[in-house]
């Protein structure tokens, strides 16, 4: 299962590129595809930059592997975003400390109107 899910991590590059280069995609749904450390770091890093995306689904991921440095990319990517509107992260079993990063964020954030938190663990 292990080799199953590096490939899957295979692509965070190319997600990583797609993320900061691309102005044009604004609903971008990544849910069950057990991404994990490697794309979550990408997607956090091109929330940073991205501008255009407005929804965002990675429900049912591997997102929990990622360790405290993706975290905290993860965190200012929601603090810096500004068009990010929707944000699914279900099922990703986050934890806690996830949660209370993310929730912290979210007090910054004034434009997210939607989050979905379901089967995080918190």
């Amino acid at each position: 299962m292990f080799g199953f899910i590096e490939r899957c991590d295979e692509c965070s590059v190319n997600l990583g590129d797609l993320l900061h280069h691309n102005e044009v995609i604004e609903n971008l749904d990544l849910s069950s595809n057990k991404l994990g450390f490697h794309c979550c770091l990408a997607i956090a890093q091109g929330l940073q930059i991205n501008r255009a995306i407005t929804t965002l689904n990675v429900a049912n991921n591997l997102l929990a592997n990622a360790g405290e440095a993706t975290l905290e990319h993860f965190w200012i990517a929601l603090c810096m975003n500004t068009s990010l509107r929707v944000l699914d992260i279900s099922s990703n079993q986050l934890g806690p400390t996830w949660i209370k990063r993310i929730c912290h964020a979210l007090s910054r954030n004034n434009t997210i109107t939607m989050i979905n938190l379901q089967k995080t663990y918190m």
